[in-house]
């Protein structure tokens, strides 16, 4: 879902906020990439930051509710994404994107150190990286060549990033049960 919002940011930047048109002689299409890409530094300057404090935050309020955040963090952006209006408050879905990405990076790869046995933990993380590496194609497939190819989203790319936010609400609600189990809980049951 995430990957909806770097693909789709630039051309729904150049086209909607900077009133570009894609090869045109006066460059605005132009600025409106530069800008999209001066975004990206700001969105990576911003996983930075929270890389430094991610831990510290994960440890405090625990894996369900880091990654209940996370995707509430990564919907809000994609939503703001398509509602700011000017490039000048633009940098805010960025900042809270990389908030997001921080954790969507983390937070599965520290449950399964901590709950796989050890024995196993190749296998888990090779999963979780096959997981995200299917749905990653998945989501493209479906969202920017399928629903994509609709008038309705070829209008907007934007309105493709918001319709997103569908899936970060899928996730919050299935990580509820998935980060719930460990190993804690596993020897209570034997």
């Amino acid at each position: 879902g995430s990957s909806q919002f770097y693909a789709q940011g630039s051309n729904y930047i150049a086209k909607y906020i900077f009133g570009g048109i894609p090869n045109a002689p006066d460059g605005i299409y132009d600025e409106g990439i530069s800008y999209f890409q001066f975004l990206m530094l700001v969105l990576t300057l911003s996983q930075f930051f929270f890389s430094t404090i991610n831990t510290k935050v994960i440890n405090r309020i625990g894996f369900k509710m880091a990654w209940f955040l996370g995707c509430l963090a990564q919907a809000t952006s994609n939503i703001l994404l398509f509602l700011i209006p000017t490039k000048e408050f633009l940098f805010i879905p960025y900042i809270i994107a990389g908030f997001a990405s921080c954790i969507a990076g983390s937070v599965p790869n520290a449950y399964v150190s901590l709950n796989a046995p050890s024995e196993r933990a190749g296998e888990c993380f090779t999963l979780l990286v096959l997981t995200f590496n299917v749905s990653g194609i998945v989501t493209n497939i479906l969202l920017q060549m399928y629903l994509g190819s609709f008038s309705f989203f070829q209008a907007n790319s934007g309105r493709l990033v918001a319709c997103v936010s569908i899936f970060f609400i899928f996730s919050m609600h299935f990580a509820r049960t998935g980060f719930g189990y460990n190993k804690q809980q596993k020897g209570k049951e034997d």
